[in-house]
């Protein structure tokens, strides 16, 4: 399994960033871990769930409800702001999921249409090292399914990282920021469903 996958990471939650979602209109975040594998190309990801090591890997995971309450769904990655980083940074994670009602690409082309104008503000600009959003694909949804996990609700990931945390602060207490976020959910409705927090990350694999 190891020869296909070239980095794997482990995102834990940590609760630094949690009083600063409401005023970002954000509710606190359910427990959630995101384990995020990336390949060369798809025919390598395919093969990592036909490969009988991680298939045995998924029995055994059931037991703590490994593939019945999961979210899996390969991605398009996008890097909006992409700087040099050091070994001491601090990440932002927030996987938003398609309110009831709202198609799927009119979901996308909103949230395309949010970030475009929020990467640009100088907040974020001035504070942050990275601002990624990942795209939900359909890519691998016919071995997704065949590996037994259930089909993934419309999901987008955007994924942020600093200096430190004083930084992010900045960007969450900025009053254009803030207007940003009571105008999404405007468009959007409340993030119920949504999940926005601190995350610590582990590095499992890099042949970077």
């Amino acid at each position: 399994m190891q020869r296909h996958i070239r980095k794997l990471e482990v995102m834990y939650m940590n609760n630094i960033f949690d009083e600063h979602l409401e005023a970002l209109g954000l509710p606190k975040p359910k427990p959630v871990v995101v384990i995020a594998a990336e390949t060369e190309t798809p025919e390598e990801m395919a093969a990592v769930f036909r490969d009988l090591q991680f298939l045995e890997l998924l029995k055994e995971g059931d037991k703590f409800g490994f593939r019945s309450d999961c979210c899996v769904f390969s991605a398009d990655v996008t890097k909006k702001i992409d700087k040099p980083t050091g070994n001491d940074t601090v990440r932002v994670m927030c996987v938003f999921k398609i309110p009831p009602g709202l198609l799927n690409e009119e979901f996308q082309q909103k949230v395309e249409g949010f970030v475009e104008r929020n990467v640009d503000h100088p907040a974020n600009r001035n504070n942050l090292l990275e601002y990624t959003i990942w795209r939900q694909t359909e890519t691998m949804d016919g071995e997704i399914s065949a590996s037994g996990y259930p089909p993934s609700d419309p999901t987008f990931v955007l994924f942020l990282e600093a200096d430190n945390w004083d930084r992010i602060i900045q960007i969450a207490q900025d009053p254009e920021i803030q207007k940003m976020g009571a105008e999404a959910r405007q468009q959007f409705g409340p993030a119920t469903d949504s999940s926005c927090f601190g995350a610590n990350i582990v590095t499992k694999l890099d042949k970077h």
